[in-house]
């Protein structure tokens, strides 16, 4: 129930004083003026009834000149207010919805009518726009056309608006994208693909009071139609860009950064033949590379080996390097191709491990020979001691003599690391001595310390 309603009992109260209000005010004002010159023109015409003289006749004159001017300040004057007054209105209506929407009561905002007739124009012109094939200097009009119109919309009445303004910013920003020339912000072509299926994304459901949703449609399907062409030339853009960089890292022919990158830009097209012998190639140069980075690792580490000076760890550090290096080339091969550097430490390794193995050849041999010397002397001193018990009558002394001879120097000899004649001599005087003491618990005892004599080898005379 309004409040203006006559059976609403608040009509009923008593109303309060207003205030004049600038309106009225001005009303006043237009209607003075007008009282004045109907005055002035009576008073002219009493003095042509008069029959004055012809001085007052020019004053007359005169008078009447000034008074047209003042008619035209006034009727310039008269247009100003009305002007005011109108959006004096306007203001007054938007305010009256605003605060009545404030209190719970719906009262649709109303623009200014020039406003309403300017949107429904560009309205119909987006939508001839639309069902045609737009230009980008028309589709650039509109979208300023649309900016300008959008910010003399008050906040207050955006709402009302939504309806018709949402499908017409939706159907600009389409006609700017089918025309990127047209936009404000410029988009990458490689980009404009996505901005389309985005706008797609975002298109109205329906347009109600606005644009009519077929305009939507047509717009949907040019959008669509052109991400897809925009899709091709990226895709193929991309396809001639990675076989650029492909080309490029094959003509570098050392940087595996460059032919990984390159291998990763063919994979989406790995089932095209000149993507599979391209990727070939790469991967020759990634296994050729990464074969000659590992072979320098391996220099670096030989040379670190070579400076400890230890023959045993020089000849462990060479069959190991070896043995990566062989590696490396088993791998080369496998890809049908090879290296001049692995081949070169190859050759470097197996060098040195000849030259060592040669060293502790000669090295072995010195220490054989050393180690034949010690155990004839080790034989003759036995030798002397069994001579010097044999001298005389055999007492108990002497048998003990005897058996501590061939515990401490027999004993700790390796029998079968004794050249043959030094084997000879060895197994007479063993014979000798174990002969003498047979029947004895001096012979047992001899065979019992066997266990635990600690032997000495030819690798013991290594220096």
């Amino acid at each position: 129930m309004s409040p203006h309603d006559p059976a609403d009992p608040r009509s009923k109260q008593p109303v309060p004083p207003q205030r004049a209000t600038p309106q009225a005010s001005i009303v006043a004002g237009i209607v003075a003026g007008v009282i004045a010159i109907v005055a002035i023109f009576l008073s002219i015409i009493a003095l042509k009834k008069s029959g004055s003289s012809s001085g007052q006749h020019s004053a007359v004159k005169r008078e009447l000149a000034a008074q047209r001017g003042t008619q035209v300040q006034l009727a310039k004057t008269q247009a100003a207010i009305l002007k005011q007054l109108a959006a004096l209105r306007e203001a007054s209506t938007q305010q009256t919805a605003v605060l009545s929407r404030a209190v719970g009561n719906i009262i649709p905002v109303q623009m200014p009518a020039k406003f309403n007739q300017r949107l429904a124009q560009l309205e119909q012109s987006v939508a001839k726009q639309s069902r045609g094939q737009a230009t980008p200097s028309e589709a650039r009009a509109a979208r300023q056309a649309f900016e300008k119109l959008a910010r003399q919309l008050p906040p207050w009445a955006q709402q009302d608006y939504l309806a018709r303004i949402n499908p017409l910013r939706w159907s600009i920003i389409s006609l700017c994208l089918l025309h990127p020339r047209a936009s404000a912000q410029r988009i990458p072509s490689t980009s404009q693909a996505r901005y389309m299926r985005a706008q797609l994304l975002s298109a109205p459901s329906g347009t109600p009071g606005g644009i009519r949703q077929s305009v939507v449609d047509r717009l949907c399907s040019q959008l669509t139609a052109k991400a897809k062409r925009l899709d091709q030339l990226a895709r193929a853009s991309r396809h001639k860009a990675a076989l650029s960089n492909a080309k490029n890292a094959i003509e570098n022919g050392k940087s595996i950064r460059l032919a990984s990158a390159a291998m990763d830009g063919l994979t989406p097209w790995a089932n095209s033949k000149s993507a599979q012998a391209l990727t070939r190639k790469l991967a020759v140069i990634i296994w050729k590379q990464q074969a000659i980075r590992q072979c320098k690792a391996l220099q670096r580490q030989l040379h670190r080996i070579d400076a400890t000076k230890n023959t045993r760890l020089e000849q462990s550090g060479a069959s190991l390097v070896y043995q990566s290096a062989m590696t490396q080339e088993l791998l080369l091969v496998g890809h049908g191709t090879n290296s001049n550097k692995v081949k070169s430490l190859l050759a470097s390794v197996r060098k040195k491990i000849v030259a060592i193995e040669a060293t502790q050849a000669a090295a072995a041999n010195a220490a054989h020979r050393r180690y034949q010397a010690w155990a004839l002397a080790q034989i003759l001193q036995f030798k002397k001691a069994y001579n010097h018990a044999s001298n005389g009558g055999w007492s108990n002394a002497r048998y003990k003599a005897v058996m501590h001879g061939m515990i401490n120097d027999l004993l700790p000899i390796s029998v079968n690391d004794l050249d043959p004649a030094v084997a000879q001599e060895y197994n007479r005087e063993f014979e000798k001595g174990w002969t003498k003491l047979k029947g004895r618990e001096d012979q047992t005892y001899v065979a019992k310390q066997t266990k635990w004599v600690h032997q000495r080898f030819p690798q013991d005379f290594i220096k």
